[in-house]
């Protein structure tokens, strides 16, 4: 009562290890906020009569950087069973120019 068991799995696309699987899911939440940030940088490029320039990525890059600076502090407060409602205006004082 055996069954022959044919081998059309592997004339399909190639398969993943287990080994390569775990590597890829460690890095999945990077690949996909790279991935973002390049749409939006795509969708920015497109919208604007001008290309992009040093001045526009440095503008953004600095925007985003209180924003990132806030969310790692706040992710902090959160894990020590705490909340935060405070950052919001901290950050809205911090970014006056």
């Amino acid at each position: 009562m055996s069954q022959q068991v044919s081998d059309a799995a592997s004339y399909g696309a190639p398969r993943f290890t287990l080994a390569q699987r775990v590597r890829i899911g460690r890095y999945r939440p990077l690949i996909i906020a790279c991935a973002v940030f390049a749409a939006c940088l795509a969708i920015i490029a497109s919208i604007g009569s001008a290309p992009l320039s040093y001045y526009d990525l440095a503008s953004m890059a600095t925007s985003g950087a209180t924003l990132a600076i806030t969310a790692v502090g706040q992710t902090l407060v959160i894990l020590s069973g705490g909340f935060d409602l405070s950052a919001g205006a901290v950050v809205s004082l911090v970014n006056v120019t």
